[in-house]
This record gives C-alpha cells, structure tokens and sequence, in this order.
C-alpha cells in the first residue's frame, strides 16, 4: 500500500508539469504584492503553519491533492511544459522516517525511469526543520511527464506533527538556472511552523 501511495504521489507530481493538466489562467487568482519594489506574493495557511513566499511571476494553486501548487508564468521558454514546487503532505506509514520516505520516493521513481541518476543525496536544516534532500535527473520521452527533454527533480522530505511533508521542485534542465533561483528564494523565505 505505502509503495502505491508512493507511486501515486510522484505520478500526479509528474503529470502536474504537463500543460494538458494545468488549470486555466483564469483559475490562478490574483495575489496581492507583499512589496512593490521586490514583486514578491505570499501564501499562507489558513492556520499560519506554513508560509511561501514566491516571485510575483508564478502562479498559486491550492486545487488538488496538494497543499499548494506553485507554476512558472505563462509563455516562458518552454510552454509545453509549466515548471512547478509543491508543497505536500501524507499519513506515514508505522516506522517511516524522512530518510525511508525520500529514499522510497527516490528508488520508486528509478524504477519508473531507469536512466535516472541521483545527483545529491543529504540530510540539512531548513525552516527550522531537519529535512532529506533528493536531486535526480535524466532524460524523459513521456508524453505523460511533457516534452522530451532532460529533467531535474529536488525533493525535500520531512516528519512533523505526525506527518510526512513534502518540497518538490520540477525543472527543464534548460530553464535550471532561471527557475532553480526562484526555486532558492522560496526555500529562503519559508516559514514553516507545522
């Protein structure tokens, strides 16, 4: 059941890149500017335990399976595919750990892509949290991930209140160094009190 839910998991991360999966522009409301200067949005919680502050370019999601859903502008570089973060959360399983769950993510996700290397693998500190980090990439020809091309993922994974949550960054390697910037300031400017 657990490598279902897994399986499950990444697969609807996967598809939401595709742009035959993601909601019209209409549905993406407009977000107050924190700060005129800087163009940053915010998105909060409603019981304040998780804040995300993000560029004023991309798009907030709060439909779906996910806690919140963030997407690249509209007509970027590689409109067939939108380059997202999701924020997410499950029930563990007995005896789960943030190691156990980024490593299943990880080997499940290998399983499905064969090619796929992991690129970094490390336990840090962020938002107050201790989290496992998980960077993987290769070259995709699905029509259900998006265009063919390389890929990169960054996974974030880690246990509080009884739960397993989730940071997961999906990126074109040709757009890496554009979005992986907005990507940083996110993690930055989160503020997590779970």
């Amino acid at each position: 059941m657990k490598k279902l839910i897994v399986i499950l998991a990444l697969a609807a991360l996967m598809l939401t890149g595709c742009a035959e999966t993601i909601p019209e522009f209409e549905t993406f409301l407009p977000q107050a500017t924190l700060d005129a200067q800087s163009g940053l949005k915010q998105w909060r919680a409603n019981d304040q335990s998780m804040i995300v502050t993000y560029p004023h370019t991309w798009f907030a999601s709060t439909s779906g399976y996910a806690i919140l859903q963030l997407f690249t502008p509209l007509g970027d570089a590689t409109p067939q595919y939108r380059e997202y973060v999701v924020f997410g959360a499950m029930q563990p399983q007995e005896g789960d750990t943030a190691q156990s769950v980024a490593d299943a993510a990880w080997n499940d996700m290998k399983k499905m892509f064969p090619d796929f290397e992991l690129e970094q693998s490390k336990e840090l500190s962020l938002a107050g949290y201790v989290m496992q980090l998980r960077v993987f990439s290769g070259h995709v020809n699905d029509e259900m991930v998006g265009p063919e091309g390389d890929y990169v993922w960054h996974q974030y994974s880690f246990m509080a209140s009884g739960l397993s949550y989730s940071i997961t960054f999906s990126c074109t390697r040709e757009m890496l160094e554009q979005y992986g910037k907005d990507f940083e300031l996110m993690l930055d400017k989160l503020e997590l009190y779970l």
